[in-house]
């Protein structure tokens, strides 16, 4: 007569098949992120022609176009933040005018971007509603020009209300970076830097190889 209980054997293959499992859903979560990350070189890609076309028909900037008004009638002003832009080439968030916000809602308008976006208040960025969402969840994209000329920011909301929390590891922010322009951090239309209250991301003016720890931000070049 058997004894209650497990032999060592049906143990084992209880063990087994549960690290099985685990391995399986490990390679599976990996692969999602995988391909969340390659998304994201399709979506720059996109965005950054539909920004070319919007030049090419309205002859300006989307965000900063200085007449946006005239042709799209949907486009309302707010306190502090009109549909047009100034027109100087530089998407702008200041007090007086919201540049950066405005852009993703002129290229809605110009039917450039899937995004529908409307009424804009004096609000920080809304990831999936007045920016749009990245293939990597929750992480948007905010265009600007914060210093170092226009821009597309991909990162998480941080506490300050900013897109730049981290959303990348190094070799992943690397990996982007190959696909789309020369592979190095600091250089060319494709650059990454430490995401708020990361340090990690750079070592010696490149990617930190050894760092894959969520430290980075991406910016993508809008040429003139």
């Amino acid at each position: 007569m058997r004894k209650n209980g497990f032999s060592l054997i049906e143990l084992s293959i209880v063990i087994v098949a549960i690290s099985l499992i685990i391995a399986g859903i490990i390679s599976g979560q990996s692969l999602l992120r995988s391909t969340r990350i390659l998304a994201v070189s399709s979506n720059i890609t996109e965005y950054l022609s539909s920004i070319d076309s919007f030049k090419e028909k309205y002859m300006g900037l989307p965000g900063d176009l200085i007449n946006a008004s005239d042709y799209f009638p949907d486009c309302s002003d707010a306190a502090n933040n009109p549909c047009n832009g100034d027109g100087n080439g530089s998407l702008e968030e200041i007090l007086a005018r919201k540049e950066c916000t405005r852009s993703w809602q002129h290229l809605s308008f110009g039917k450039f971007t899937k995004l529908i976006t409307t009424g804009f208040a004096l609000t920080p960025p809304i990831i999936g509603e007045t920016i749009p969402e990245s293939s990597i969840s929750q992480a948007g994209y905010w265009m600007c020009d914060e210093g170092v000329g226009n821009r597309i920011y991909l990162g998480y909301t941080d506490a300050s209300n900013d897109i730049k929390g981290a959303v990348l590891t190094p070799p992943e922010a690397e990996s982007i970076d190959k696909k789309l322009d020369d592979g190095a951090a600091t250089t060319g239309n494709v650059t990454a830097e430490d995401g708020t209250g990361k340090t990690g991301c750079l070592a010696s003016g490149d990617y930190n190889f050894s760092n894959t720890n969520i430290e980075c931000i991406m910016l993508f070049a809008i040429e003139e």
